[in-house]
């Protein structure tokens, strides 16, 4: 709406409020204190205006809260335990401030909450263990903080009331650009109903390949070893977008990646894989965006042509290809002329192709 200027205390004099909205506008200075005799107010938005100073403790008086969304402010201090004992919140989100300090232990009591956003703070700390007890639990997002710790592996057999794997609604998880260590309990594999899983920086167990729902998974910039699993692609049928950029990766691609025929965005460039270009990227018909830049790939065939362009015009919506810095040493097979229409950018630097362009 582009109001702008402070909330007025009156404003609490309203105390039939249920539902207070007052998110995309230019507010700033704090909340009143006033608000507090807001007593049955269920919904309070305030996203995106340039409120500042500390989030009010007593935000825990409001027994009928449901739903508190403070992000993109300029809030700061800490989390203040208090605000748990607004036992009724089902989403409490809180990105995109300058919060600091540690979780509260005592975000464990919110036993209703599906949707908890804390991520792009400056948050310390461990994530705590209560957190994994919110059994209600659907959205999760922790991403860019400065959180450190690990969580044991051990997590079932020590705290068996406490583990991630209990989180069985959950369907969006983000634990990137942390300080996280260690390793992500096995359990993950039991979240059924992940959809997106941002795990940048940490370690991750294979058992992801059990999450036939998940839609997105990004585990861009750890440094992970070794090879793909050969089964990698066999139980994420409803994967979209897979993103295993800058690691360490190595071996070739299995086949069984094009089983997961409705990945539209594939990025695995920046790694070590090794082997002839793989031919059966061109059985991921929905694909858009392919990188592949800066590895070992081949042309892999005793041709003088770059004949893998074959089997990319199957892909009829490709946009971006990147196949720079790759030792593909061969010629621009005239296939090339029947890649997507709809393709607007190639990268291939440095990747030895000789010859000339195709009519």
């Amino acid at each position: 709406m582009g109001l702008i200027g402070t909330i007025p205390p009156h404003l609490g004099n309203l105390s039939f409020l249920v539902s207070l909205n007052i998110s995309s506008n230019g507010f700033h200075g704090i909340l009143p204190r006033e608000l507090a005799n807001l007593r049955i107010l269920e919904f309070l938005i305030v996203t995106s205006n340039k409120f500042t100073g500390d989030i009010p403790s007593w935000f825990s008086l409001f027994s009928k809260l449901q739903h508190l969304h403070l992000a993109i402010n300029s809030f700061t201090g800490i989390i203040p335990p208090a605000i748990y004992n607004a036992s009724k919140l089902e989403s409490l989100v809180l990105g995109f401030n300058q919060l600091q300090g540690e979780i509260p232990n005592e975000i464990g009591n919110l036993r209703n909450l599906t949707w908890l956003s804390l991520g792009s703070n400056q948050l310390t700390g461990s994530v705590p263990l209560s957190l994994f007890n919110i059994s209600s639990l659907e959205r999760l997002v922790l991403t860019n903080n400065s959180l450190s710790g690990s969580l044991p592996v051990d997590i079932c057999s020590n705290l068996p009331e406490l583990t991630i794997g209990y989180l069985n609604d959950l369907s969006v998880l983000y634990l990137g650009r942390n300080d996280l260590s260690g390793e992500i309990p096995e359990e993950i594999g039991n979240l059924r109903n992940l959809e997106i899983l941002d795990a940048q920086n940490c370690p991750i167990p294979s058992t992801i390949c059990n999450m036939s729902n998940i839609r997105g998974i990004s585990f861009l910039g750890n440094f992970f070893t070794g090879n793909l699993p050969s089964d990698i692609g066999l139980g994420l049928l409803n994967l979209e977008e897979l993103y295993l950029d800058y690691n360490n990766l190595t071996g070739s691609i299995p086949k069984s990646l094009s089983n997961a025929s409705n990945i539209f965005r594939l990025a695995i460039g920046y790694n070590n894989f090794s082997g002839s270009f793989p031919r059966s990227f061109g059985n991921l018909r929905r694909l858009e965006y392919l990188n592949v830049n800066d590895n070992h790939f081949t042309k892999g065939s005793s041709s003088q042509e770059l004949t893998f362009f074959n089997s990319l015009t199957n892909c009829r919506h490709l946009r971006q290809l990147w196949i720079g810095y790759d030792s593909l040493n061969g010629n621009l097979s005239a296939s090339v002329g029947n890649l997507s229409s709809s393709l607007d950018y190639v990268y291939a630097a440095y990747s030895e192709i000789k010859g000339s362009i195709p009519n």
